[in-house]
């Protein structure tokens, strides 16, 4: 994994024969997986496409990782 120019290039766990085949551009969120000439354009996506879940099951078990995230951290004041 590294970060050069922007974007966050790394091997896709399913194309480890490809050297940073998975690019994400860390300022618009937007992914190519070269390896499997797939893309997309926003993190969801691409951790449905990363770990083979629809989409559904992807929004849920992010929505859970934050909540867990979120259910630790301190209260904001306001």
């Amino acid at each position: 994994m590294r970060v050069d120019r922007g974007a966050f290039m790394a091997n896709h766990p399913d194309h480890q024969d490809e050297p940073h085949s998975l690019c994400i551009n860390l300022q618009t969120g937007r992914w190519t997986d070269i390896a499997a000439n797939a893309q997309g354009f926003e993190p969801i996506t691409c951790y449905a496409h990363v770990t083979g879940l629809s989409l559904d099951n992807a929004v849920e078990v992010l929505g859970q990782k934050m909540a867990a995230v979120f259910d630790d951290a301190p209260p904001v004041l306001m």
